[in-house]
């Protein structure tokens, strides 16, 4: 950085930046992500324009193949074991592992700061290594590997094909790049092992975008509730993890939850703890069949679906509603009218991918809501959480 513009001079600037990480920010999460949001930025300012498309097109596609062959040999488990610390590669090499192989692998994740290079062909874990040993983040990458990738590869050709027009039926990209009548769901429910692996990338993803329990005033609706009848509906709610979270804040409304999806998916949901919670296999296309319920709740549901699909999905919740009473709350991103960050446009670009769907601002969700009958009563949201609550009511 020119003299300048940092009177410190360069020296110092590089040593601020090299002491600065996650533990910086322990009690101030918003102004982590504003730090992080400039590093980024400063990175492609710093970037020639042939490093920013050689970062774009070999340094982040390899690294991401790097990964999901170490979660295939299990890596990153073997770089914790016997207490962790350093490996050799042959350590890490498991039979029918070639040594060679696996060291030209390693290279680029410690060039990646994936793993640590600690010393010559000596490797050790790191806090992102260590997270991609669990269910989830392994579940992350196989279904990026083997599903949401390729279709975002389609993607150019699907669009030249259509005439560059803005996806909204439901014979897509999806269908387009596997040469499939059926929608991706639809297709899941075919594949049980891709079903329970998405499921546990919904788990991880969900644990990481924030609790709506931090953005909802939660206790009003047990405060505002029936003495008996339900009290929360998750429609769509997949493994449960949204529910199991209330009942941990609200113990008392155990026996007054419900957990809606899926035949398949309530199947492996009762194979964890569900105490507490009453698991319905429901098909949100059909009419709810749990009537006056204090609250309807959809996390990352609508976003799905097309919009005459996601229409649907509120109109089969219309008739449990029972006015004045009965709230629906939609657990979905509202993307900035302006200065999209790259979470916003990349979920969007997802859907559009996966569901010839996507995500909306806050005047597409009113006028989305209106087209289905409802009207918004607030957009609950903080900082805390890339999702908002988003609470509706019929009109």
């Amino acid at each position: 950085m020119p003299e300048s513009t940092n009177p410190a001079g360069p020296n110092t600037l590089l040593r601020d930046i090299e002491r600065t990480d996650f533990d910086s920010f322990a009690n101030d999460a918003g102004a982590r992500s504003q730090t992080l949001a400039a590093a980024r930025a400063l990175v492609r300012r710093l970037e020639t324009p042939i490093e920013s498309m050689w970062e774009m097109t070999y340094n982040h596609p390899l690294m991401y193949a790097c990964c999901k062959v170490a979660v295939d040999r299990r890596l990153f488990d073997k770089l914790e074991e016997a207490g962790g610390g350093p490996k050799t590669t042959s350590q890490l090499a498991a039979e029918s592992t070639d040594p060679a192989m696996l060291r030209r692998l390693l290279r680029h994740l410690a060039a990646m700061h994936v793993i640590r290079e600690v010393g010559i062909d000596r490797w050790e874990g790191t806090r992102l290594s260590k997270s991609l040993r669990t269910p989830g983040m392994i579940a992350t990458v196989d279904y990026m590997n083997d599903i949401t990738i390729p279709a975002f590869m389609s993607l150019p050709k699907f669009l030249a094909k259509t005439g560059y027009k803005n996806p909204a039926d439901r014979m897509g990209n999806w269908q387009f790049a596997t040469d499939s009548q059926l929608s991706h769901f639809a297709w899941l429910e075919q594949h049980p092992e891709a079903m329970k692996t998405f499921s546990n990338l919904m788990t991880a993803y969900a644990s990481q975008r924030g609790s709506w329990l931090e953005v909802y005033p939660t206790a009003s609706l047990l405060e505002t509730a029936d003495s008996d009848g339900d009290i929360l509906v998750d429609v769509g709610g997949g493994l449960g993890h949204d529910l199991k979270k209330f009942l941990e804040k609200h113990p008392h409304s155990a026996g007054r939850l419900v957990l809606q999806d899926l035949a398949s998916v309530i199947a492996d949901a009762q194979k964890q703890d569900l105490n507490g919670i009453k698991p319905i296999a429901h098909d949100f296309f059909t009419t709810q069949p749990r009537k006056g319920a204090r609250a309807y709740f959809l996390h990352s549901v609508l976003h799905d679906w097309p919009e005459d699909k996601g229409r649907e999905i509120l109109t089969s919740l219309k008739p449990a509603l029972r006015r004045n009473y009965s709230r629906v709350l939609i657990n979905e991103l509202v993307i900035n009218d302006r200065g999209a960050d790259r979470h916003q446009s990349s979920f969007d670009l997802t859907m559009m991918a996966l569901f010839s769907s996507g995500e909306r601002t806050e005047k597409q969700w009113t006028e989305f809501l209106e087209s289905a009958g409802y009207k918004i009563v607030k957009i609950w949201g903080n900082s805390s959480s890339l999702d908002s609550v988003i609470e509706i009511e019929c009109m």
